[in-house]
Order: structure tokens, then sequence, then C-alpha cells
């Protein structure tokens, strides 16, 4: 079972042992390192984010019994370009929670970083606003991706189409998405594997729910649209 409470030496250890070909090994503590826009990818600095993510909130990074990082939540100025491409080398890695603030510190570039992830089949991205353009398009390149969920991260509305690259999606959860409307859910009968669909508050008829009659592999749908 994962455990949020990992002490901070495991985790030093599982960081060194992703980056076994570094050529620095040195830890550092969050006060001693440099903003993490200039840093490159070494041990220290891996190691140095994930103390700060720690820090931030405990329950921020979950590990496994043998103190591999399966989970981690990057939230506010922690959830950057920069620091997406720090955590691609914990190739553990099956979950991300991504919050970003709106200094548009997220771009594509920090999303296509994670295509690295082989293991990295859940991926939550919460912003309350709009995302940047592309970005939604390279989440949608994350094939590998089985659980994804929008929590007021509104794409582009011409994006949503790339959602029918994820054929391995298994479960979708859409909240707050103000332009996730009837022809959005309508993208989601091409997607073979779906099992669950969670859209909360989003501009869906109140027929929306007749566009999944025919998806036979769902088990679970909830939707609350708006009625106007």
């Amino acid at each position: 079972m994962a455990s949020p409470k990992a002490s901070l030496p495991g985790l030093i250890r599982v960081v060194v042992l992703f980056l076994a070909m570094a050529t620095h090994s040195t830890s550092l503590t969050a006060q001693q390192v440099s903003p993490l826009a200039t840093l490159p990818i070494t041990v220290s600095n891996v190691t140095a984010l994930l103390q700060r993510v720690q820090a931030a909130n405990p329950f921020d990074l979950e590990t496994n019994s043998t103190g591999r990082i399966l989970s981690v939540t990057l939230r506010q100025d922690l959830a950057t370009d920069d620091t997406l491409t720090l955590i691609t080398n914990l190739g553990s890695l099956r979950r991300l929670v991504i919050m970003p603030n709106r200094r548009g510190n997220l771009t594509t570039r920090g999303i296509s970083a994670l295509s690295s992830l082989t293991n990295l089949v859940s991926l939550h991205l919460s912003c309350s606003g709009n995302l940047p353009e592309g970005v939604f398009r390279e989440i949608c390149n994350l094939t590998q991706i089985r659980c994804l969920a929008l929590y007021g991260a509104r794409p582009p509305e011409s994006e949503y189409s790339g959602i029918t690259n994820l054929q391995n999606l298994v479960q979708l959860n859409v909240t707050y998405c103000t332009n996730f409307g009837d022809r959005q859910l309508s993208l989601i009968t091409n997607l073979p594997n779906l099992r669950s669909i969670e859209v909360w508050a989003d501009a869906l008829s109140a027929h929306a729910t007749n566009l999944l009659a025919r998806m036979n592999t769902l088990t679970n749908i909830a939707t609350k649209p708006n009625y106007r």
C-alpha cells in the first residue's frame, strides 16, 4: 500500500537509484538550491525538489513498501515546466497531480517531457482557469494514461478532439470545465476501454447521457448538466 510518510533519507535513496548515471550525487537542502527554473537535471536538484514537495504537504509524496515513489503532487510555484522535467527521472511514478498557478508557468514543454514516464497512468490537472494553448493537446499524446481528471482546467475548445488519442483511458473526470458540452462528450464514445466517466457542472444538455448509451464498456456514469 502506498505511504505518504516515507522518510526523507529514503526518498533520497530512491532518487539516487533512478539517477545512477548522474555524475553528482550530493544532496542539497531546499534552502541551498538556486531557483528551480535554472536547474539542470542532477541527483541533487531532483532531491531538492522532492524536499520542497514534502515540505509543502507530506501527503504530496506517496511511496510503496520499498520506498519507490508512486505519486507526486506539484502545487502552485512547484508546478512548472522545469519541475516536470526533473520528475521525469522518477521512473516508478504512476500518478501525477499538477496544480499550477495562473502565471503561465506550465506550457507544452513540461507536459511533453512526461512522455518518458512509461509507468505514469494517472494524471490530474487542476488550475481553475484556461489552460495555455497546446497543453491539453500534449496531454492527449500521453497515450499510456488510464485515468485523466480535469478540475477547472479548461483547454481551448478545439483541443478536446485530441482525447480520442487516449485509447487506454479507463476513467475520465471533468469538473467545472465550462466549455465541455455535448459535442465534447460525443468524442468519448471513441474510447473503447473507458469504464467510468464523471462530468459535473459543465455545458451539457439535459439529454447528454443519451450520447453514451451505445458504450457497453461503461460501468459508472455520473453527470450534472447545467440546464439552461
